[in-house]
């Protein structure tokens, strides 16, 4: 066939369109990956851990998920889908008594301790600077893998209630004083996922309290940076207003009172739990 004629089209590759939550389930399925009784816990873990965020019910990819894929493809073989495919595969013959548990898991873990032992970890002790100074004392704040500290005691945690804050999270916490509502935090009482602000104590210590929208709206519409106390929560044994703060179990509410009243009660997903302490 002889050629006379050509014609050169401009056009420009269209980028897939983006998952919701219930298109990648059904791509998970075609793929063979996941089971019906998992796919609500993987959809729970990957915006919980903010790998991804919904915007419009469509998941985007964060920094911080970005990072984590570009951290892991070619380095573990679970990044795989192929090898995920076989595992699932696997799992089922567990399920269904035609292979034993330990040979199945053995292969995995034998494969994941190859692969550790070639992985390159950077050293948790290195410090590096940031932009944002101490709020404490104005000095400057180096970070590290779990922390963000300064010399003269400060000392704010990346992770907080089962949510790791991001760079710019930590930055605007550090500038500011406070983050606006995020959602991804998990109650230590009951394991269920809220949304709320944060604000760092008076002392400057590090420490936050959270804050939630209805606190606002309970002080005359205060915003993040004065909404401390809740006058809808009274405690029972003083009547001045409970305040929500966090520990290392997570959320609770603590008489604002407090060191003369020491009445402290659980978080329920934001709300007067259970009195747990009336001194």
């Amino acid at each position: 066939m002889d050629v006379t004629h050509g014609e050169l089209l401009a056009k420009k590759t269209k980028a897939p369109g983006r998952y919701t939550q219930a298109s990648l389930v059904k791509k998970l399925e075609s793929e063979g990956i996941g089971r019906p009784a998992t796919y609500a816990a993987i959809m729970d873990n990957i915006v919980s851990r903010a790998y991804v965020k919904a915007v419009k019910k469509f998941l985007e990819p964060t920094p911080s998920g970005e990072l984590i894929v570009d951290s892991l493809v070619g380095k573990f073989k679970f990044m795989d889908l192929n090898f995920t495919r076989d595992v699932e595969k696997d799992l089922d013959l567990v399920s269904q008594g035609k292979a034993g548990f330990k040979d199945t898991i053995q292969k995995v873990y034998g494969q994941l301790q190859s692969e550790l032992v070639k992985l390159e970890i950077p050293s948790m002790s290195a410090h590096t600077a940031v932009k944002a100074k101490c709020p404490k004392c104005k000095g400057a704040i180096t970070a590290d893998a779990r922390t963000l500290s300064c010399q003269c005691g400060f000392k704010l945690w990346r992770e907080i209630a089962g949510l790791r804050l991001t760079d710019t999270q930590c930055e605007t916490l550090l500038s500011t004083g406070a983050l606006p509502p995020t959602p991804g935090f998990k109650s230590g009482k009951t394991s269920k996922l809220f949304s709320a602000g944060l604000k760092l104590t008076a002392d400057l210590s590090g420490k936050v309290d959270f804050v939630f929208e209805e606190r606002a709206a309970a002080t005359g519409g205060a915003g993040i940076g004065k909404a401390a106390v809740s006058t809808a929560h009274p405690c029972p044994r003083c009547k001045k207003p409970m305040r929500q703060r966090t520990g290392y179990k997570g959320a609770f509410w603590g008489c604002s009172g407090y060191p003369e009243c020491k009445v402290t009660a659980t978080d329920n997903n934001g709300k007067l739990g259970k009195i747990t302490g009336y001194t």
